[in-house]
């Protein structure tokens, strides 16, 4: 086995890294066979994964506040948790709504309040697009280093 490292990886993508390979090959290694012969993987196994995603982004954002209580948090991470935040806020709210079907589409239903909540969480506070040319030009200052 060849124990490559990639220069990139730190230890917070150490870390979602090995949280996701253990939840493969926890929850999805084994029910692969029935997924395949059902041609779907289930309702459980993404309600499991959604929860992964929710936990792996709850992480990072703890970890960002706590770079802020110190002082060392800088604008392009900070950057990095709000596009990732609300990018995977809006992936999991809308794979719950697919799970309601129609229902989850009445103005009545939670869900259907967390979905446009989630919708808008990709503008306020800085939009996705403005949150990535902040991450770009830090790449930039590293090129130059």
């Amino acid at each position: 086995m060849i124990n490559y490292r990639p220069s990139w990886l730190d230890s917070d993508l150490e870390m979602c890294r090995d949280t996701v390979c253990r939840f493969i090959d926890k929850e999805m290694a084994p029910l692969d066979e029935e997924a395949r012969e059902r041609s779907n993987v289930g309702h459980e196994l993404w309600l499991e994964a959604l929860a992964t995603i929710t936990k792996v982004t709850r992480s990072f954002v703890d970890a960002c506040m706590e770079a802020l209580i110190s002082g060392a948090l800088d604008a392009a991470t900070a950057s990095i948790a709000k596009v990732w935040a609300s990018e995977q806020q809006g992936k999991v709210v809308d794979e719950c709504l697919q799970l309601h079907g129609g229902y989850g589409f009445i103005n009545e239903c939670l869900i259907v309040r967390m979905y446009a909540d989630a919708r808008v969480q990709r503008i306020y506070g800085g939009t996705s697009e403005m949150m990535k040319e902040v991450i770009s030009r830090r790449s930039r200052i590293w090129e130059s280093v």
